[in-house]
């Protein structure tokens, strides 16, 4: 991993390979403590640079400001990762909001569609008694009488009460917005738009 290098003032600083203590890689990042990793190698460098032995060499000057310039890197880079961190906690919270409206929407919508289902066949069973009653009738098999005619009116207003309500949802949903319009254009300022 990693080992001592006598080079000048690089004798007491750990050079490292990829995973090791210099690494820049999640190997030598931890989430909770940053680059805990790079600070070790800093500090080292920093004592190598006090020593006594080096007061008078003319590349300390240099390298005070290599270490400096590291320094404001490794923060700099911290404060980056930190925002990261807060960033894609961010988008994970509105992914997790948008699945949870898009479930939403999908429940509504097949809803919706067995609403739809479930009135067609409503539907269905008064036509087919209206039709059966007004066929016996022509074919004379039924004499046309106030009780039949009765239950013929009824069955026609149940089919009213039922068409209603198909209308009414339609209004509502011709109301909601659709996903591809923009705010405040109607049809015909769409169709302006196209033309």
């Amino acid at each position: 991993m990693c080992r001592r290098v006598s080079r000048g003032f690089g004798d007491a600083i750990p050079h490292c390979n990829e995973r090791g203590i210099g690494s820049m890689t999640t190997g030598g990042r931890d989430r909770k403590t940053g680059f805990e990793g790079e600070m070790q190698v800093l500090e080292a460098a920093r004592q190598v640079a006090a020593r006594s032995a080096y007061k008078d060499n003319e590349l300390l000057p240099h390298y005070e400001e290599l270490l400096s310039e590291f320094e404001r890197l490794l923060r700099t880079t911290s404060k980056i990762y930190r925002i990261s961190d807060l960033q894609g906690d961010r988008v994970k919270k509105q992914e997790d909001e948008l699945k949870r409206v898009y479930d939403q929407l999908k429940q509504m919508e097949s809803s919706r569609r067995g609403l739809v289902r479930d009135i067609s066949h409503e539907l269905n069973t008064p036509m087919t008694s209206i039709q059966g009653y007004v066929k016996a009738m022509l074919d004379g098999v039924i004499v046309p009488d106030r009780a039949y005619l009765a239950t013929i009116y009824q069955k026609l207003l149940l089919i009213n009460g039922l068409v209603d309500t198909l209308f009414e949802m339609s209004k509502l949903e011709s109301e909601l917005p659709a996903a591809d319009s923009k705010p405040g254009l109607t049809g015909a300022d769409k169709r302006k738009g196209l033309e």
